[in-house]
């Protein structure tokens, strides 16, 4: 005769209910984790999930440090890293993150790491002066299953076509981001050249909506893919994005969507809020 209890559930279906609880309310994690060994073990490696380290004294880079790279491996999808100095360790601990933010200058050490990866959506800071840095990267492994690729130039450094013709060769690539020099100087050549392209958006960071609408009044190009916003706070945005949210690529998929149904006019341009 069988011992079970009426409402015992099966190790599977029990597993099932807990990691969906952590996903779903991610605040929850750290209490599920005192329930018993066996739900500790399961919803451990969800606390990891989302890592997102602002500078050098975060406490989650030190947590991390003393995780093995058996479990990190497994564990960390989305990475956001501002420090880029402990970008190498961290990536090679990380290595099966799809979600990448990083918040300084990808030097050759980071490409060589990321070239054994296969992320799909890459934030990163362009370096100053530019020089040959689009063609020397963008045709890396490292780039071959980037979807969504935002690019952000923190200083005014024109560029052209001939210097980021690259892009148009990226295999994955659907969404891209640039900010507005870059914008300025290669969008139409963008639009012209990548054909696979299915969101195209400038944005402004850390809000920006007058130069938005500044922006908007000057612009030209009449392709339904163009999304030009901005958005508050970045590190929130990536966030929200990460734990399943609305980021400002969700936000422009939509915008685009309503524009190819008619619900919003072709020539409307400017995504707000």
């Amino acid at each position: 005769m069988s011992t079970k209890k009426p409402f015992d559930f099966p190790p599977e279906m029990e597993r099932e209910i807990f990691e969906t609880a952590a996903i779903r309310h991610p605040k929850m994690i750290c209490t599920l984790l005192l329930v018993c060994h066996r739900v500790h073990v399961w919803v451990e490696p969800l606390l990891y999930r989302v890592i997102y380290i602002p500078h050098t004294s975060s406490p989650v880079l030190t947590a991390i440090q003393s995780k093995p790279s058996t479990f990190l491996q497994l564990a960390v999808h989305h990475l956001s890293i501002t420090p880029v100095q402990e970008a190498p360790k961290i990536l090679l601990n990380c290595s099966s993150v799809h979600n990448l933010f990083l918040g300084g200058v990808v030097t050759p050490d980071i490409l060589d790491i990321l070239d054994r990866m296969r992320v799909r959506k890459m934030s990163i800071t362009l370096p100053l002066p530019l020089l040959r840095w689009p063609e020397q990267a963008l045709t890396r492994p490292a780039f071959r299953h980037v979807t969504h690729l935002d690019m952000y130039q923190e200083e005014n450094e024109h560029s052209s076509w001939v210097d980021w013709s690259s892009l148009a060769s990226l295999p994955a690539l659907t969404h891209l981001c640039l900010s507005e020099t870059m914008a300025s100087d290669i969008l139409h050549e963008v639009l012209a050249e990548c054909p696979r392209l299915v969101i195209m958006v400038t944005a402004w960071w850390n809000d920006g909506v007058e130069d938005v609408t500044s922006f908007a009044e000057t612009f030209t190009n009449t392709d339904p893919r163009v999304v030009l916003m901005a958005v508050p706070s970045y590190s929130e945005d990536w966030k929200i994005g990460a734990e399943g949210g609305d980021d400002f690529w969700a936000r422009a998929d939509t915008f685009v969507a309503r524009k190819r149904r008619g619900e919003v006019e072709k020539n409307c341009f400017v995504l707000e809020g």
